[in-house]
């Protein structure tokens, strides 16, 4: 894998204060912790879906098992798509340019930042 060069800091950059660098950080934090959630819940709904196709499925031949499995998935595939959870993805692209940023920009004491 190949890493990334990084640009030397220069004063023409806009630094970040330690409170923008907290406040990035919590919101990361808190947009992972969304996300999760969000993903947990998804997967909950896949297998409720799971089972219910499997008892509707069961008595079906291999032919009409198919397409109505193709529908199934159509269906949850548009009903998912209908509420974008987009936000939180937006939020973390958003934010990550200033992180890597001031990443680049912070003096290294050897110590790791904690907030």
């Amino acid at each position: 894998m190949a890493t990334k060069k990084r640009k030397k800091p220069s004063l023409a950059t806009t630094w970040l204060s330690v409170t923008d660098v907290r406040e990035a950080i919590t919101r990361s934090r808190n947009t992972h912790a969304k996300l999760t959630k969000r993903l947990a819940h998804l997967e909950g709904e896949v297998e409720h879906a799971r089972t219910n196709a499997a008892d509707v499925l069961a008595d079906f031949s291999q032919d009409e098992r198919a397409k109505a499995l193709k529908r199934m998935v159509g269906t949850k595939q548009a009903e998912l798509s209908a509420t974008p959870p987009t936000s939180g993805t937006r939020s973390c692209a958003t934010s990550r340019p200033s992180a890597t940023g001031s990443r680049q920009r912070a003096p290294t004491t050897g110590r790791p930042f904690k907030c």
